[in-house]
């Protein structure tokens, strides 16, 4: 009888040990998917901010062509535009000739922001100046 007595409480050990190891995985697989959680949140929200910022620098892009055309026409009077590229992006920029003056619309991107600008400039004695300024944004992706 002894000698069962001790089968039956080796056994039991055995079995312990297995819900414990059990344990010990759910335990682990729950905390492993709480970092993946946290991991990806954290990843969505670099994206998120790093596309603010794109935005942000597109629209200081889209309004220096602006700037970029009142100078150039300044200079040439018959200037309709170009196209600058710089490491984070690039503006383009379109000047067309009005009876009052000269429309220009401003077209920059960077990352995955797009902002279009469209200025109207008035010719004031040796001067360019802007009476209009409209603004669009678009997603670029």
């Amino acid at each position: 009888m002894d000698s069962q007595s001790e089968t039956n409480r080796m056994f039991r050990l055995n079995s312990d040990k297995g819900y414990v190891s059990l344990l010990m995985l759910i335990v682990i697989v729950f905390l492993a998917g709480i970092g993946f959680n946290a991991l990806y949140k954290a990843n969505s929200q670099e994206k998120i901010i790093r596309y603010e910022a794109d935005k942000v620098k597109a629209v200081f892009l889209a309004d220096s062509g602006l700037e970029w055309a009142k100078a150039s026409l300044l200079e040439d009077r018959e200037w309709q535009g170009g196209t600058r590229f710089f490491t984070n992006g690039s503006i383009q920029v379109e000047a067309k000739k009005t009876t009052e003056g000269y429309c220009v619309m401003s077209v920059a991107q960077t990352g995955g922001a797009r902002q279009i600008r469209y200025g109207d400039f008035i010719e004031k004695e040796d001067d360019l100046v802007l009476i209009r300024y409209r603004e669009l944004s678009c997603d670029a992706r």
